[in-house]
């Protein structure tokens, strides 16, 4: 696949040799957990940082650390997200390319909601999240060279305009269509079926023409954004029960978001009373409209997981935005996949 690439030395993204700084907002995660024989620790920033200066050095990336205290990322809050994003739009603001170290429970929603939130830009710094599924102390740890991968991206002007980026295991995904799909595997994250937006081998930076720019953006959050998985047999009244009184609501349905007859009725009635009703699927689907969602009140998630259709959700709603509006800025941030009719509906 095509890409581009930023000409420099040694093959980095960082032109003439001139340094460039990048800001990491280190907010812990299994890239920073260590253990010293007696028990464990979480480094700072700036000790991951240490271990690559020669390598940093030589691709020209001076690196500025901020530390955010974050914990476990399986107990981060869509507040504690909102605050990250904060920190990476500060980091922008000041014109600087960002990498973001997190843990990999969380990831690929933290990096979206900083998506969202982030003003687009045709020369926005790069924004690049990354993290390992291997501890800091392990024999053969795999952070490091993700640490020092997203660093060179977050230098390299070839990434810059993107939306946000996580680089593991040599890979670039978009924050939007990136998935942990593996538990234990250190290549556990897959974009399937969209793939990779670029790739870094070597110090080498390489996206893809067709990585997906940075896209319209919120300035703030709606509450109260449910999420309901629909399970063979549910009850309806537990739909109705959800679905009543709420701005926004996501349910996780099947296939190519088919409804099970039960919860037309509720599910209609909300939309009716002014629900804007987010249907989305565990398999991809780029569908966000059709005749039978129009006829049952609802909108797809245009391929978004569950979990990142309820933030898109939040976000289309923010601001107090109406629901025609919302429901554009969902259409505007649909997963579109080449030669797929529905997603281009």
């Amino acid at each position: 696949m095509a890409g581009r690439t930023a000409p420099a030395p040694a093959g980095l993204g960082v032109a003439g040799g001139a340094h460039v700084t990048v800001r990491l907002i280190a907010t812990g995660g299994t890239i920073s957990s260590h253990h010293d024989g007696r028990g464990w620790t979480e480094l700072a920033g700036s000790e991951l940082v240490a271990e690559l200066v020669d390598d940093l050095d030589r691709a020209g990336v001076d690196v500025e650390v901020v530390d955010v205290a974050a914990g476990p990322s399986s107990h981060l809050s869509v507040d504690d997200m909102s605050a990250i994003a904060g920190h990476v739009r500060d980091a922008v603001a000041d014109g600087h390319g960002v990498v973001v170290t997190h843990g990999t429970d969380t990831i690929e929603l933290t990096s979206f909601l900083a998506d969202l939130l982030l003003p687009a830009a045709a020369d926005r710094p790069p924004v690049v999240f990354t993290g390992s599924m291997r501890v800091h102390s392990h024999p053969q740890p795999d952070g490091p060279r993700n640490l020092l991968d997203a660093l060179v991206v977050a230098g390299d002007r070839a990434a810059r305009g993107c939306g946000v980026l996580v680089c593991v295991d040599g890979l670039l995904h978009a924050a939007a269509r990136v998935v942990k799909c593996d538990a234990g595997s250190l290549d556990a994250f897959s974009s399937a079926p969209l793939g990779p937006v670029g790739t870094v081998q070597g110090g080498t930076v390489i996206v893809h023409d067709d990585a997906p720019l940075a896209g319209p953006h919120a300035t703030d959050l709606a509450p109260d954004v449910p999420l309901l998985t629909v399970y063979p047999g549910i009850d309806p009244s537990q739909v109705a029960r959800t679905l009543d009184g709420r701005r926004g609501a996501v349910l996780e349905v099947f296939g190519d978001l088919n409804v099970p007859r039960t919860l037309w009725a509720p599910i209609h009635e909300a939309w009716r009373a002014g629900t804007l009703v987010v249907l989305a699927s565990r398999p991809f689907t780029g569908t966000t409209r059709s005749e039978g969602l129009d006829l049952l009140g609802a909108v797809g998630a245009g391929g978004l997981t569950a979990q990142k259709a309820r933030l898109a959700t939040m976000a289309a709603l923010g601001g107090g935005a109406g629901r025609d509006d919302a429901i554009e800025f969902l259409h505007a941030r649909r997963l579109v996949r080449p030669h797929d009719e529905r997603s281009s509906t």
